[in-house]
C-alpha cells in the first residue's frame, strides 16, 4: 500500500500489478471480501483473464453462485492478443505463401500469442470445472450452462472439450449409459475430439471387461488420430489383460515412440517385461519411471520386487527400507522386510519388522500367523497361543488354528487342557481325520478310557473320507509347504496393476496402494504330533 501511494496514476499498469499483489495478500490471509474489492477494482480499470480467474476463486470461496456466473462470463469476454489462425495454418501450394507461413509460425511474437492462448484456455476450462459443480442443481446441468456460455463467446472451440470432460465426469460416477451417450455424439466426427471420445469409450468398455467393443473404439481412435498414444496404451492394457504380452509390448513401445515421457507406457511396459521374465529390461523401465517421477512409490516397490526375484536380497532390502521411510505406516512394507530378513536367516530382525507390521494392522492374518509360528519355534507357547486365538477371531472356520493351540498346550505339559481342546475341535469339526488321529495318540499316551471310542470314530471317519492310517494327516492340521515369494501385487486389472488413461490430456498415474501381503507360508511341520515325530522334537522354521 505504501508503494501504491508513491506511484502516480499515470503509471496505471504498475498500479494494477501492485493492487494484484495486495489482493493476493488478502487471499493468503483469507480476507476474501477485501480481495474481491481489489480484484473488482482492477477489472474495472483493465480487462485481464488472470484477475478474472482469481476473482472466480474468491467467489467460489464465499459460495456466491450468481457472482461466479457473472465473473465467468466476464472471463469469456476478456480481450486477448489474437492472430489470424486461418492464415497461419491454412494449407497452400504457393511456395512464396508457404515461406511466409513458415516465418509466421516461427515468429517470437507468434510463440508469445500461443502461450497466452494456452493460458487463458486453461483458466477457462479450470473455471468451468470448478463452478459447474455448484452453480446448478446437478453437475451435469452446471457443465451444460458453462458449455452454452462458452459457445456464445470467441472461445467456442473449447465447447466440445467441455462436453468430453462432462462425459468423463459421468464415467467416473459409473453412469455408463449417460457417458456412452455423451461420447457417441463425437464418434462420427473426423477430428482430434472424436479420437478422444473413442478412446474414452474404449476405456469404458475395457473397465466393463467387454474387450471386443473396447478394441473396436480404440482402433477407431488410433485411425482418427494416429498420434493418440493414450489409445495405444489402453489397447496395450487390453492385450495385457488377455495375457497377449507380445501385442501389449508392441503397443506400449508405439506409445513411447510418440510420447517419450509417457508415465503410463513405461510403467505398463515394465509390468509386461516382468511378466515375460525379462527382469533386466523391466528394471530399466521402472528406473525410467522413477526418473520421471522422482521418489515414485510404485517404482520403488517394483524395483524392490525385481531385486528379490533376481536373488539380490540386499538390494531388495534397500528398496523396501526406502519405501518404508516414505510410507512409515504401510504394514506391507514391514511385512516384506520381515520376510526378506527371515529368508536371510536374521529371525530377530524379521521379528521386529513383523511385529511392527502387526502393530500397524493388527488384523492381517499373514502377520498374525508368522508371529504365532515365531513364538512357537522360540518355545514361547503362551505367546503363541495368544496369536493363534487372534487368528481364530479372523478365521473361525479354519481348523488348523485350533489344532495349533492344542499342540501348544501339549508342549507346555498341559495334557488335560490339550485333550479338552481336542474334544471341542471334534465337536466343532466332526469326523475330521487329523483331529481324531491326534486325540487317539494323546489318549494312548495318557491311557485314557476314551481311547476305544475315538479309535472307532477314527476308523469310521477314514472309511468315509478314504484316508488310511498310513497316509499323511489332513491339510487342515498344517499349512502345506510352498515356495516362499515376496508379497507380489495382485494380478493386473484395469483398476489396480495396469494404469489406464481416462482422458486424452493424460491423467497422472493413480497412486496405487501397496498390495496387501499374499499368504506366505512360514510353517513347515508346525504341529509336533505328526506321525513319526516325537513330542520333544523341535520344528524347523
Amino acid at each position: 500500500r505504501k508503494a501504491l501511494d508513491h506511484v502516480s496514476v499515470d503509471f496505471m499498469d504498475l498500479r494494477i500489478k501492485i493492487l494484484s499483489n495486495i489482493a493476493t495478500c488478502f487471499v493468503k490471509m483469507e480476507q476474501f471480501s477485501d480481495a474481491i474489492s481489489s480484484y473488482e477494482h482492477i477489472l474495472s480499470r483493465k480487462s485481464c483473464y488472470k484477475t478474472a480467474f482469481q476473482l472466480i476463486l474468491c467467489y467460489y470461496a464465499t459460495s456466491d453462485i450468481n457472482k461466479m456466473k457473472k465473473t465467468f462470463q466476464r472471463l469469456l469476454n476478456t480481450y486477448t492478443i489474437g492472430h489470424n489462425k486461418e492464415l497461419s495454418y491454412m494449407p497452400t501450394e504457393d511456395p512464396k505463401l508457404a515461406v511466409l507461413l513458415s516465418l509466421i509460425n516461427r515468429d517470437e511474437l507468434k510463440k508469445i500469442e500461443d502461450v497466452q492462448g494456452k493460458n487463458i484456455n486453461r483458466c477457462i476450462m479450470q473455471s468451468a470445472h470448478l463452478i459447474s459443480q455448484h452453480i446448478m442443481e446437478t453437475p451435469s446441468k452446471g457443465f451444460e450452462w458453462c458449455r452454452d456460455a462458452i459457445r456464445q463467446s470467441e472461445y467456442k472451440d473449447l465447447a466440445p472439450q467441455l462436453e468430453i470432460d462432462k462425459a468423463v465426469m459421468l464415467l467416473r460416477k459409473s453412469d455408463f449409459a449417460a457417458a456412452a451417450k455423451a461420447f457417441m455424439v463425437f464418434e462420427k466426427l473426423n477430428s482430434k475430439i472424436a479420437s478422444q471420445a473413442s478412446n474414452n469409450l474404449g476405456f469404458m468398455y475395457f473397465y466393463k471387461k467387454e474387450y471386443k467393443l473396447a478394441l473396436k473404439y480404440l482402433d477407431a481412435a488410433i485411425e482418427t488420430d494416429k498420434y493418440n498414444y493414450h489409445a495405444m496404451i489402453n489397447k496395450g492394457n487390453i492385450f495385457f489383460a488377455q495375457n497377449k504380452l507380445s501385442e501389449a509390448e508392441e503397443m506400449y513401445q508405439a506409445a513411447i515412440t510418440i510420447e517419450s515421457d509417457s508415465l503410463e507406457a513405461f510403467y505398463n511396459l515394465g509390468l509386461t517385461y516382468r511378466a515375460l521374465a525379462n527382469l533386466k529390461v523391466a528394471e530399466k523401465c521402472f528406473e525410467k519411471y522413477n526418473t520421471l517421477i522422482r521418489g515414485s512409490i510404485e517404482a520403488i516397490y517394483q524395483l524392490g520386487l525385481l531385486a528379490y526375484h533376481k536373488g539380490d536380497h540386499n538390494a531388495s532390502v534397500a528398496r523396501y527400507t526406502q519405501l518404508l521411510s516414505m510410507l512409515p505406516h504401510d504394514d506391507s512394507s514391514s511385512y516384506n522386510l520381515g520376510d526378506l530378513f527371515n529368508e536371510m536367516g536374521d529371525t530377530s530382525t524379521a521379528y521386529q519388522y513383523m511385529y511392527e507390521a502387526y502393530r500397524m494392522i493388527p488384523f492381517n492374518i499373514n502377520t498374525i500367523a508368522w508371529l504365532a509360528q515365531y513364538f512357537f519355534h522360540q518355545r514361547m507357547y503362551d505367546e503363541a497361543i495368544k496369536f493363534f486365538k487372534k487368528a481364530i477371531l479372523i478365521e473361525p472356520d479354519e481348523i488348523k488354528w485350533y489344532l495349533f493351540i492344542a499342540s501348544c498346550q501339549k508342549k507346555n505339559g498341559l495334557y488335560r487342557d490339550a485333550f479338552n481342546s481336542y474334544q471341542i475341535i471334534d465337536k466343532k469339526f466332526p469326523r475330521n481325520v487329523a483331529c481324531l488321529k491326534l486325540i487317539v495318540k494323546l489318549c494312548a499316551d495318557l491311557a485314557l478310557p476314551q481311547l476305544k471310542m475315538y479309535e472307532d470314530n477314527l476308523k469310521y471317519a477314514e472309511e468315509r473320507t478314504g484316508v488310511t492310517a498310513g497316509e499323511s494327516i489332513s491339510n487342515h492340521e498344517i499349512i502345506p509347504k510352498k515356495e516362499k515369494t515376496l508379497d507380489p501385487p495382485p494380478p493386473p486389472s484395469p483398476m489396480s496393476e495396469q494404469k489406464t488413461v481416462e482422458v486424452d490430456e493424460g491423467m497422472p498415474p493413480e497412486r496405487r496402494t501397496i498390495a496387501a501381503a499374499e499368504s506366505v507360508n512360514m510353517f513347515e511341520d508346525a504341529d509336533v504330533d505328526l506321525p513319526g515325530c516325537e513330542d520333544d522334537e523341535s520344528v524347523s522354521c
